[in-house]
């Protein structure tokens, strides 16, 4: 398996950097193969030029497209430990929002957005990104989940302590 990734990855790494979107998918395509191969550190130096590529292929495209690619990215470097660097891909993803936000659902997309940073250790910028959901189920949602990861970490044990409570 692994040579079979070697192979991709040398295959992925020929395709010409001006071809954005080629390289992008042909990178990803290693990367996944490489998370699954449990592959944490080959992936994460093949994640680098694929947000590189990433970047450089998705000027042109719409607000969609570009967040499925950058949470994507996020994703994959969530689950190698990257945690510092899935905030950039995911800044990325809030610096599209569109000039009017009315004619789309971008507190969906903050929520979103936010929950992949808390998953990524970064709880004041996922509290600064809940801000911006419109929607105040939204924003109620990404608070929760940046108040409840804040506590298991800071305070383990404080499920007991309020199951004690409870009890009583």
């Amino acid at each position: 398996m692994k040579k079979i990734l070697h192979e991709a990855l040398d295959a992925a790494f020929k395709i010409e950097r001006r071809n954005f979107s080629a390289r992008y998918y042909a990178l990803n395509d290693v990367v996944n193969g490489m998370i699954k191969a449990m592959m944490f550190n080959e992936a994460r130096k093949v994640l680098d030029e694929a947000f590189d590529a990433a970047r450089e292929m998705c000027k042109t495209w719409n607000y969609n497209d570009r967040y499925n690619i950058f949470t994507g990215i996020a994703d994959n470097m969530i689950k190698t430990g990257m945690f510092d660097e899935a905030s950039k891909p995911l800044h990325e993803t809030i610096n599209i929002s569109p000039p009017d936000r009315k004619y789309y659902n971008w507190s969906s997309v903050f929520l979103s957005v936010a929950k992949r940073l808390v998953r990524s250790q970064h709880y004041r910028q996922a509290r600064l990104v809940a801000n911006e959901c419109s929607d105040l189920d939204d924003r109620l949602d990404a608070y929760t989940v940046v108040l409840i990861e804040y506590l298991k970490e800071k305070k383990p044990n404080l499920r007991q302590q309020l199951e004690a409570i409870y009890e009583e």
